[in-house]
């Protein structure tokens, strides 16, 4: 049987570089797996082990050497109690933040000794997703994403709301780890996230929506990182975004977009402070206030329920676990594109984008393991060129420059009505400011 494996190599390189498949010539991970991790082989290949990640940091998964020119980059891991014990103590994190019940010292040795096949921390995940039966085409998406999740111990719940006609799609899937409420009339998305979290059997919950795309590794790489920060809630805040009007994919990036400085002007320091402060509350909103890469502690959100309201439930929600928790709220950068938010039109929040992504691009995400997402990628390949206002393209300096002016013009006006006495109340109603944006 396939043993464990202790990283032994690295120490001067930030660790031991890691590739996407058993040649020197495939694609590189973006981080390093760390000196004295532990990992469970899974495949070898002559002198390259394929892995999954054991304990330590790195990627959850990939291909490393075993050793280069006589050094050994990996060594066989023992599972005798002594390396249980004095491994387990320092790894598994203390009994209240633990995502498993209790991790007694009998779990932790089952876990090495089984060679990872038992696992405490592999804790049951509830992923939760509010609909309507007028959503029901994105329904068998959701059911894909889902079960292409690589996380073994899962449910989905959804919450579906109906006017005589409940989802033909769940009402007929009959598979047992989905939980399935259909109630007649409406309710608020808050009230169904709510209801969502009451009936999880996971300790954990992650929100997906259903219109959204989540790549095999999503709901194994937001829990881990929830794990390996004792963090009680997580979430995105930076993604990729995919525009199924345009066929257009960008990544936004709501705190890059706002690294813009102030216009030089006259204007008031009451006026500056009100502008600052709609900046910072701005990006706070952005980056807490998407509900659909919400992953959180089920117990917090029993003591903290979303409001009942069909708008801005989600960064109410957020903000209320971070004032209560401050530091072990966390964010997020998507940098391996492990989740994709669609737009089409019948969102219930906007967000803006700070960059192109390209059908090339797309098709080296995690979720273009999904046949979903290829088949967008090839739809994009022939409207890429196609120029797009907030579709900046980060190596043409004409577009980044009209990209900035743009933006430029968007706030001198807000800083001109500020500095005329008008309150943000007040734009908020301006017809020109909405022909601006």
């Amino acid at each position: 049987m396939p043993g464990l494996w202790r990283v032994a190599g690295g120490e001067g390189t930030g660790g031991l570089l890691v590739r996407s498949g058993p040649g020197l010539t495939s694609e590189e991970k973006q981080e390093r797996l760390a000196t004295k991790s532990l990992i469970q082989e899974i495949g070898r290949q002559g002198l390259r082990l394929q892995y999954a990640l054991v304990a330590g940091s790195g990627p959850g998964s990939g291909w490393v050497s075993i050793r280069i020119r006589e050094k050994e980059l990996l060594v066989p891991e023992a599972a005798d109690q002594g390396a249980i014990r004095s491994y387990g103590l320092a790894d598994f994190g203390s009994a209240d933040v633990r995502l498993s019940s209790e991790s007694t010292p009998l779990e932790q040795a089952l876990y090495y000794q089984s060679a990872g096949k038992w696992d405490a921390r592999l804790c049951r995940v509830s992923v939760v997703t509010p609909t309507t039966s007028r959503r029901s085409k994105f329904h068998p998406q959701l059911w894909e994403c889902f079960t292409a999740q690589s996380w073994r111990d899962k449910e989905l719940i959804v919450l579906e709301t109906h006017q005589g006609r409940p989802s033909e799609f769940f009402q007929s899937l009959g598979a047992e780890n989905v939980v399935y409420i259909s109630l007649e009339g409406d309710c608020s998305i808050g009230c169904k996230r709510n209801l969502g979290i009451l009936l999880a059997s996971g300790q954990v919950i992650v929100n997906f929506d259903d219109d959204d795309i989540y790549g095999p590794s999503y709901v194994s790489a937001m829990v881990r990182e929830l794990q390996r920060k004792n963090l009680v809630a997580l979430t995105l805040s930076a993604w990729y975004d995919f525009d199924t009007r345009m066929n257009r994919c960008g990544y936004v990036d709501p705190e890059a977009l706002t690294d813009l400085d102030l216009p030089n002007s006259n204007l008031a320091d009451a006026a500056k402070t009100e502008l600052e402060k709609l900046r910072r509350s701005g990006v706070e909103g952005a980056v807490y206030g998407y509900g659909f890469s919400y992953v959180h502690l089920r117990e917090p959100g029993l003591q903290h329920p979303y409001p009942d309201t069909k708008m801005c439930e989600d960064v109410k929600f957020m903000l209320q676990l971070r004032d209560a928790f401050g530091p072990r709220v966390g964010l997020r950068k998507d940098l391996e594109g492990i989740c994709l938010h669609i737009m089409h039109g019948g969102n219930t929040a906007d967000s803006m984008l700070h960059r192109a992504v390209s059908a090339d691009e797309i098709t080296r995400l995690d979720v273009s393991k999904l046949q979903i997402v290829a088949s967008m990628a090839r739809k994009m390949q022939k409207e890429f060129d196609r120029p797009g206002r907030f579709f900046v393209h980060a190596s043409n300096d004409q577009s980044m420059q009209q990209f900035q002016a743009n933006v430029e013009q968007d706030v001198r006006f807000t800083v001109r009505r500020l500095a005329k006495g008008m309150t943000m109340n007040d734009l908020g109603h301006t017809s020109e400011l909405e022909e601006t944006w």
